[in-house]
């Protein structure tokens, strides 16, 4: 072990830049929001998952 400061290797790996998630924020009325909060739940799925898959699911 050495003397302060974190040891070698630790943490996770860096990521591939072009695999690195980005934040979307967006406003929405809080009813709409515990709706998807609970839909989420139901299903299992983070809101992050929930999200991917729904965009995949887009036409270009």
């Amino acid at each position: 072990m050495t003397a302060g400061g974190k040891r070698k290797g630790a943490g996770r790996p860096p990521l591939n830049p072009d695999d690195k998630p980005e934040a979307v924020t967006i406003k929405a009325h809080p009813s709409a929001v515990a709706r998807f909060k609970a839909w989420c739940a139901a299903k299992g799925l983070s809101q992050r998952e929930a999200f991917e898959q729904w965009a995949r699911r887009l036409k270009p």
